[in-house]
């Protein structure tokens, strides 16, 4: 009997994992097709939950540190009287992604040729479907006229898909030594990078093309990155940003070169917002304000800052702010047992990441959490060893 259920014990978890992977905007074509989304998506995360007490596993610490900070947004959430239910639909499928890859360790070869080629296939049909709608003459090649969006999200969004298939490709290519792998890591790296630039979206595409720079010179060094002084640089960064607008220095280059305006397509204006919420509650800089859909409040309507540290700042304050950014820190202690060569593509890979997030927030995807997953697991996922 035992036997038997480990039969089904790795497709299982591959349903779960697609469950939890669906792209988004499925849910956006109709109500009765979300609403089925979010249904399988809460099966999946009490069989998820389940299965690890059953099992009786001990959380890694990446895990351990996304429950603190997740907890300490929560009590903010409470306190603050905004709708928990927002917070707890979010928050507890990032939990689930997080101990399914904890689960599914096990299959780790099986697992990497699986979701590697599962993304690559998304991205290709993404790109066909853009494809598709330009054919159509749908604005700016959207699936339908009236629905402005695309299979995996739109503009920088894209970028979450794309960097899984590349480390699952890149972990292949170490593990099996197969060309075939690394030619899917450049098709996926090209077509990512061809897309980005259709969608014009400009801070991806150039943080993807950074990115692949960076690893073809950093490639030969046997010098590791200093990982943690990367990060506070770019934490640095992003707070002289959003308080003390820095960026203000490259005007010229905003205006002229990336045709963009000195707001950056009106993030400038949401972080004011944000701002202005702090200073009219000084408390809220130790705590936040909790998690919750700004989109009615702020001048701009989004639902988020479009930048990783106020956004951070303004729901959780201070104290969830470092409790999240001590996530990248455990990630950088447990790289530092690989090669250079490995380690420096997966520090590159972490901030290409943060530096995407100067403009932008992941940190609520689903896809996000299991890339972490993915670098934090990296030496688990590099040792020959496998239940194949």
């Amino acid at each position: 009997m035992k036997n038997n259920l480990k039969k089904f014990e790795f497709p299982a978890y591959l349903t779960f994992f697609i469950i939890l992977t669906l792209p988004r905007s499925l849910g956006d074509f109709s109500p009765t097709l979300q609403l089925i989304v979010n249904s399988l998506k809460v099966l999946a995360f009490v069989a998820i939950i389940s299965i690890y007490l059953i099992k009786k596993l001990r959380p890694s610490k990446l895990t351990l540190t996304f429950l603190f900070f997740s907890t300490l947004l929560g009590l903010s959430t409470v306190m603050n009287y905004v709708s928990p239910l927002f917070f707890l639909k979010v928050y507890s499928l990032n939990f689930a992604i997080l101990l399914l890859i904890e689960l599914i360790l096990p299959f780790k070869l099986k697992f990497l040729r699986f979701f590697s080629n599962y993304f690559l296939i998304l991205i290709l049909l993404n790109s066909a479907l853009i494809f598709l709608g330009f054919l159509l003459g749908h604005p700016h090649g959207y699936l339908t006229p009236d629905f402005y969006n695309y299979l995996l999200g739109q503009d920088n969004r894209f970028i979450l898909y794309i960097i899984p298939a590349l480390l699952g490709f890149f972990y292949l290519s170490r593990l099996e030594h197969r060309s075939k792998n690394l030619q899917k890591f450049a098709l996926a790296l090209v077509v990512g990078l061809f897309t980005l630039d259709l969608l014009w979206s400009t801070s991806a595409f150039i943080v993807l093309l950074s990115l692949t720079l960076f690893w073809l010179i950093f490639k030969s060094f046997k010098v590791k990155l200093n990982l943690p002084l990367f990060i506070i640089l770019l934490i640095l960064i992003s707070f002289l940003m959003v308080f003390f607008r820095i960026q203000d220095i490259f005007t010229p280059i905003i205006t002229n070169f990336l045709q963009k305006s000195p707001t950056i397509s009106h993030r400038t204006v949401l972080w004011d917002f944000g701002i202005n919420s702090l200073n009219a509650n000084p408390l809220g800089y130790l705590h936040g304000f909790g998690y919750h859909d700004i989109t009615a409040l702020t001048p701009v309507a989004v639902s988020h800052f479009h930048n990783l540290f106020i956004n951070l700042l303004f729901y959780s304050g201070v104290f969830g702010l470092l409790a999240y950014f001590y996530q990248f820190f455990i990630l950088s202690k447990n790289l530092s047992r690989l090669k250079p060569q490995i380690f420096n593509f997966l520090s590159l890979t972490i901030l290409a990441l943060l530096t995407l997030m100067l403009f932008d927030t992941f940190e609520y995807y689903q896809i996000y959490y299991f890339i972490l997953s993915l670098i934090f697991f990296a030496p688990v996922f590099l040792n020959r060893e496998s239940h194949d």
